[in-house]
């Protein structure tokens, strides 16, 4: 039986890595939902953050994968509020 292909993410510096790297949090201050969302890789030596819009514009996640992402920060925001 064939094992399925690992679903690898490329992170905005290069890094690819399985989702299990990749940490989400939502800035609950920050009005804008694609700065508010913010992302901590594993990759590298310290690793590092960036913010779902730097995914975006890196290619890391489509436009649509982006506005689930914020929907998901949005009820973040409203449980928290």
């Amino acid at each position: 039986m064939l094992m399925p292909e690992p679903i690898i993410f490329k992170c905005p510096n290069g890094h690819e890595l399985t989702p299990d790297h990749f940490h989400s949090y939502v800035d609950l201050k920050e009005p804008d939902l694609m700065k508010a969302v913010t992302f901590s890789c594993d990759g590298g030596k310290r690793g590092h953050k960036f913010t779902l819009a730097k995914a975006v514009k890196s290619g890391m996640f489509t436009p649509d994968q982006a506005e689930k992402i914020a929907q998901g920060a949005i009820h973040t925001k409203k449980i928290n509020s």
